[in-house]
């Protein structure tokens, strides 16, 4: 997807003003997200594989959560998070251990989205263990 492309899904979504203005002009910097925060972001995976997932469809977005948790200085407020498609609870699990104090509502229907439609997260195995 090139940048004028995502722009428009950006704002056809209702982003926020100041998200499509960062891609624009690139301040949104992969790179750099990325090294800023991989040694958490591997912590959290060594922390992972002790849990039983089906998949691990949640870490490669952790350096991401951690940028926007530490500009808008999440870690020591009382928030309100919802969660829409919880799946396993990884992510979840992240919230809680990122955000000591946050109140996290989730919400799922437990059936699977359409990513999960094909493939070996379809099996009626892995969707009833969830």
């Amino acid at each position: 997807m090139n940048l004028i492309s995502k722009i428009y899904y950006l704002n056809n979504t209702y982003a926020p003003i100041n998200i499509i203005y960062n891609l624009a002009i690139g301040k949104f910097n992969k790179k750099s997200i990325n090294q800023n925060y991989s040694s958490k972001q591997k912590d959290f995976r060594e922390i992972m594989s002790s849990l039983d997932l089906s998949g691990d469809w949640f870490t490669n977005n952790i350096p991401y959560w951690l940028w926007a948790f530490n500009k808008y200085k999440l870690k020591n407020d009382k928030v309100n998070v919802l969660e829409i498609g919880s799946w396993e609870g990884l992510s979840s699990y992240f919230i809680l251990n990122e955000l000591p104090n946050a109140r996290l509502t989730c919400v799922a229907t437990w059936e699977g989205a359409d990513e999960h439609k094909s493939g070996d997260a379809t099996t009626q195995g892995v969707l009833s263990n969830i």
